[in-house]
């Protein structure tokens, strides 16, 4: 909810911190992979009870987080596989985040332990909605709780850990919200999909790449179709096996051209001790 209303009010602060990344050569991928680092010893510190340093840490490692996006976009776009790393990071980050406050719970209880894990396992489903819809082009970025807001309330009670024993309070409210965030999701793809017109039978239980082959098999000579694409595929092999033969060849050409300099190398590299040997006794030899 806030990662949605609440990005234009940052949106100068975010795109001048892109910016500065940016200029000084600084990828996305880079950003990302330092956050998931830096996360490892958040969690030391949070499973080990030192809730001050790992708040402060824990908040650096978040504005890595939001500072990639940025940079991606001071750059001109990011990248699928870029988008891929991202969400993989997050989901490593909650884990390491929750999974640490689990081991610091466990030692007053394991009911509380399992509470963290829960919320984990909420949190996982939530992004799981989320993902599985955009697969089927269906809109599920809505929920009270969402991943910002999950981290920020966890944070804030790491921070009031501290002084008070509020921690396991804020993961029930943590577990309640995520669940609550989970059914609104839910819910927004069923009333997406209401919209729609079904689907007919026949192509529910026809995968879609099959399709075209099945009009061609009604319109046409079944023997017709299949030689047809008996031909491409020889042809597609055929290709791929000169493909294969010419990188082969440069490969060994690389390699007769690496093997010709080493050689040239050592030569003059053994000749050069001789001519210094020689100029040492009394300078070149005579006709």
């Amino acid at each position: 909810m806030i990662d949605a209303h609440g990005r234009p009010g940052t949106a100068k602060v975010t795109d001048a911190v892109g910016r500065f990344f940016a200029r000084r050569g600084v990828t996305p991928d880079q950003i990302t992979i330092a956050g998931v680092i830096l996360f490892i010893p958040v969690a030391a510190l949070l499973a080990t009870g030192h809730m001050l340093p790992a708040f402060f840490l824990g908040a650096f490692a978040m504005l890595l987080d939001v500072a990639d996006g940025a940079v991606a976009k001071a750059r001109g776009g990011g990248s699928r596989r870029g988008a891929v790393l991202d969400s993989v990071a997050d989901r490593i980050t909650d884990a390491m985040m929750l999974c640490a406050i689990a081991v610091y719970l466990g030692r007053e209880s394991g009911a509380l332990a399992m509470l963290a894990i829960g919320v984990l396992v909420a949190s996982y489903i939530v992004s799981y909605i989320r993902s599985k819809a955009a697969e089927h082009d269906f809109d599920a970025h809505v929920g009270l709780m969402e991943r910002f807001e999950r981290t920020l309330l966890v944070g804030v009670g790491v921070l009031l850990q501290t002084w008070w024993n509020v921690l396991p309070a804020v993961l029930w409210v943590v577990l309640v919200l995520t669940l609550v965030t989970a059914v609104q999701r839910l819910m927004a793809v069923w009333r997406q999909g209401r919209a729609e017109p079904p689907l007919p039978a026949e192509d529910v239980r026809v995968l879609p790449e099959w399709r075209e082959l099945r009009s061609q098999l009604e319109a046409e000579d079944v023997r017709s179709v299949f030689a047809n694409q008996r031909s491409e595929w020889v042809h597609r092999r055929e290709v791929a096996r000169e493909r294969r033969l010419a990188a082969r060849a440069e490969r060994d050409r690389i390699r007769r051209q690496i093997e010709a300099d080493g050689r040239r190398r050592r030569e003059n590299r053994s000749r050069r001790p001789r001519q210094l040997h020689r100029r040492s006794i009394g300078g070149t030899r005579r006709p």
